[in-house]
């Protein structure tokens, strides 16, 4: 479970104020375009905020791991300051929330393109020519070298996506960390009050149980025992 960020957190955000600034930043901006005018400046409050929730996603098990997180941070940070002006706050009341898909839906997508370019350059390597190695006396070995090495990462690729480990056995460790992808998407769509999410390019319906399962649990966690 993640550590409760408190006021002294270098990631701290508190939503009620957030909230109240993008409430009125987004709806300056969207006067703005009903006036086909140019919008406001973004306060340094809300870009400040925007910063520290995506560095703050950024540690989370889902991303932690990736070697382009800086890229994933970047994108995230653009992403929310372009979309922070098309928040509705006559309709939803969290800020935190909106943001916060946001920018979980752009780490995604750089995860989707990022794999994208790696399995291309795979292929193009599985697939090369051997007359582009300079040398013509090592051209053959060479070029078997690359071929195996990109067959055995494509392999290891193939394994992670049937959860398997290097001695072919089932792990479950691909299953389970897309498990936690899809349940925080799913959170962070019923946070957003959407009714649907989308992940590697599938939508996904919000089921009501989970609906119910998020809700009492922000009750409880907004009303603690005493």
């Amino acid at each position: 479970m993640a550590k409760r960020q408190t006021k002294d957190s270098p990631h701290y955000v508190n939503n009620k104020e957030f909230t109240a600034a993008l409430k009125e930043y987004s709806a300056e901006c969207q006067r703005c375009d009903a006036e086909d005018i140019e919008r406001p400046i973004m306060s340094r409050y809300i870009g400040e905020c925007i910063i520290k929730m995506s560095n703050r996603l950024a540690l989370r098990p889902n991303f932690i791991g990736y070697p382009y997180r800086d890229e994933m941070v970047q994108d995230a940070i653009l992403a929310g300051v372009r979309y922070a002006g098309n928040f509705k706050g006559d309709k939803f009341d969290n800020g935190f929330a909106y943001i916060t898909q946001v920018l979980f839906s752009h780490m995604v997508q750089r995860i989707k393109k990022e794999k994208k370019k790696y399995m291309l350059d795979l292929k193009l390597i599985q697939e090369a020519d051997q007359n582009l190695f300079l040398n013509s006396e090592f051209a053959d070995v060479a070029g078997e070298k690359a071929k195996s090495i990109a067959d055995q990462k494509m392999q290891d690729l193939e394994d992670q996506k049937a959860g398997k480990d290097k001695s072919g056995h089932s792990k479950g460790g691909f299953t389970l960390r897309y498990h936690k992808i899809r349940k925080d998407a799913e959170e962070a769509a019923i946070a957003a009050h959407q009714e649907e999410y989308e992940i590697d390019g599938k939508v996904f319906k919000v089921r009501e149980e989970k609906k119910e399962e998020y809700w009492e649990r922000m009750r409880k966690h907004n009303n603690p025992p005493e």
